[in-house]
């Protein structure tokens, strides 16, 4: 997890992004009811974030959420990088386990299919797009993509 805020990055890797508190709640949107975890986060420059995991009861979906209680500054990243890394997520497992597919480019016109242990650095900031994480016998799969604002 890590946000780039004030001209530069902060991130859970470095070790200048620390959790300071965390709360389950409960509630509903649009998909429906769900629990959730808060995670409440402080870094250098006088960062907030919080980041969320929402799982929906009646519905296969685990949400990510994201948001900044007090705003944030100078957060532009390089071009085409994202300003903000949530969730991040560790590549492991043995070479042929897992694939990944990715769809990538303007308006997600391009895919890419890798082993998941080569997949070190996928397509993101706005030339990501929806991810496929499938195993490979290719009878269980994960899809990842932003709910909000992906194109």
């Amino acid at each position: 997890t890590g946000v780039h805020a004030n001209g530069s990055w902060t991130s859970t890797e470095d070790g200048l992004l620390k959790l300071v508190k965390h709360a389950n709640y409960s509630g509903t949107d649009y998909w429906g009811s769900f629990s959730g975890v808060d995670l409440e986060w402080e870094g250098k420059n006088d960062v907030e974030l919080v980041t969320s995991f929402r799982a929906y009861e009646n519905v296969p979906i685990v949400a990510f959420v994201q948001r900044y209680p007090n705003g944030v500054e100078n957060s532009q990243a390089d071009k085409g990088d994202l300003s903000s890394r949530f969730p991040s997520i560790v590549i492991e497992g043995e070479k042929g386990q897992y694939g990944v597919t990715t769809f990538h480019g303007g308006q997600s016109s391009e895919s890419t299919t890798m082993d998941w242990t080569t997949a070190s650095s996928l397509p993101g900031g706005s030339e990501g797009g929806p991810v496929a994480v499938f195993d490979k016998e290719m009878q269980a799969a994960v899809v990842m993509a932003p709910a909000s604002q992906f194109m």
